[in-house]
């Protein structure tokens, strides 16, 4: 059986406590879509029993919470809520949040994707724990929220060379990382004397959805210089058009980009011509699998290899997840 501790961390004190009695209802959310895990927590106590009498939480304490002796989160509590008499419920974020939470106003001058997010770093005054080399040129003027700046350095390259990327931050750093190509070992022990299984073999109902709702089957690259608007290259499929109708993706292009006009355009079609297949499942927990990795499948209702867009944990007896796939 999982063994999960819960502490909490006072600004105020400087004190931790151990809360692990008082705590219920755990989940952690990653999704690709967010630069921040959040956690849920319960925290049980009464104004009438002095063996539960409320603690004194307030926004900006931390939570650590682990599994089995391992960290799984450490982060600040943004939010509290609840019925005082009864239970609080606890929202806490990692330290992604500061990605969110801050603008800044910076200019590159052409300079590499990396080079460009180190430079982004030092002016919000976080250190760099890993970033992957990104030959992209980003030249342009942002005055934004740091998300919003690094989502768009980040799509620039996509646009470029198909490869997509996860941010998080650990520990005050900041670590860019490519999504998975090649499946992860995610396994579940169900007690100490029973071996573990691959978590694919008993997923619940899963629940798919189709949809063209994002697909494009033309694109066309064109420059905007000096008042005026050209097209530099295109690229479309005749039989998807005849299918779906033409759907048609602008995008500008640059003496900047890396790539040329026609390869970003033909980059762009491969991502974007894809009729979108969704699927949900509720399965045993591993603590292998986080927004970003590749599962393989091998069922009759779908088998094959699939990145994990959103995963939510339920810290309980059984550990249980909440997968959201997409089809690689």
């Amino acid at each position: 059986m999982e063994k999960y501790i819960a502490k909490w961390y006072s600004r105020d004190t400087s004190a931790t406590t151990d809360i692990t009695s008082r705590c219920g209802g755990v989940s952690t959310s990653d999704d690709l879509d967010s630069l921040a895990v959040t956690m849920s927590m319960d925290v049980q106590q009464s104004s009438i029993d002095p063996e539960h009498s409320p603690l004194a939480v307030v926004c900006g304490d931390r939570i650590l919470f682990y599994k089995d002796g391992s960290l799984v989160m450490d982060g600040q509590i943004e939010t509290i809520s609840g019925d005082y008499r009864d239970k609080m419920q606890l929202s806490v974020t990692d330290d992604g949040i500061i990605l969110t939470q801050n603008d800044l106003i910076i200019q590159f001058n052409g300079v590499a994707a990396d080079t460009a997010i180190k430079q982004l770093c030092a002016k919000l005054g976080i250190s760099v724990g890993s970033i992957p080399a990104i030959s992209a040129k980003i030249a342009k003027i942002y005055h934004d929220a740091v998300s919003t700046i690094l989502q768009d350095i980040l799509a620039t390259a996509s646009a470029e060379t198909g490869a997509e990327y996860k941010i998080r931050v650990r520990g005050g750093k900041l670590y860019i990382t490519p999504y998975g190509t090649a499946p992860v070992t995610a396994t579940y022990q169900p007690a100490g004397n029973l071996p573990a299984f691959p978590i694919q073999r008993q997923p619940g109902a899963p629940s798919v959805k189709w949809s063209i709702e994002n697909l494009r089957n033309a694109v066309q690259i064109y420059s905007d210089q000096d008042n005026s608007v050209s097209v530099l290259a295109s690229a479309s499929d005749a039989a998807s058009i005849a299918r779906y109708g033409q759907r048609m993706k602008l995008d500008t292009f640059s003496d900047s980009d890396g790539a040329t006009a026609a390869q970003k355009a033909r980059t762009l079609l491969s991502q974007l011509n894809t009729v979108s297949e969704e699927i949900t499942i509720h399965t045993y927990g591993a603590d292998s699998v986080t927004a970003g990795v590749v599962l393989a499948f091998n069922l009759a209702e779908f088998s094959g290899n699939f990145l994990v867009k959103s995963v939510t944990h339920n810290y309980d007896h059984p550990h249980t997840m909440d997968l959201t796939l997409k089809r690689i």
